[in-house]
């Protein structure tokens, strides 16, 4: 494969590339404010076996963090809804299904929250070993 294939910058933030610490995969280490980073962590979040947020698709994060600044999964807990609900697409009984998703995953079981954060490593099953063990 010849070099002039590789990408140097980020398609989403135009950050210069850097290899993992692998040394095979290429990432972008603007972890904090590339947008498909930020994008996809609040949709893994999102998930049904995570934090269950259901009414939150992709594209709505992508529009939210657009429109609101959203860029972490606190965020998510402060959304205008009065503002959402004036939006293209987005009606009374859709804006309170999604506040009522947001609101019902602020008690999701604690393995739920450790894994949906994101941390290299700590999927739903590493999670529970470790809320175990800080429960015993």
């Amino acid at each position: 494969m010849s070099q002039d294939f590789i990408p140097s910058k980020c398609p989403s933030c135009s950050v210069e590339l850097i290899f993992s610490d692998t040394g095979v995969d290429l990432v972008c280490p603007n972890t904090e404010h590339c947008p498909a980073q930020v994008q996809g962590r609040l949709s893994y979040f999102c998930q049904r076996n995570l934090g269950n947020i259901t009414g939150l698709s992709e594209k709505q994060i992508e529009k939210f963090s657009q429109l609101f600044n959203i860029s972490d999964i606190p965020d998510l807990y402060d959304l205008p809804f009065d503002k959402i609900q004036e939006l293209e697409g987005f009606g009374q009984k859709s804006v309170e299904n999604l506040s009522e998703a947001i609101e019902n995953s602020r008690t999701i079981q604690d393995f739920k929250f450790l894994a949906g954060l994101g941390i290299d490593g700590v999927g739903v099953e590493v999670a529970k070993l470790i809320c175990q063990k800080l429960e015993s």
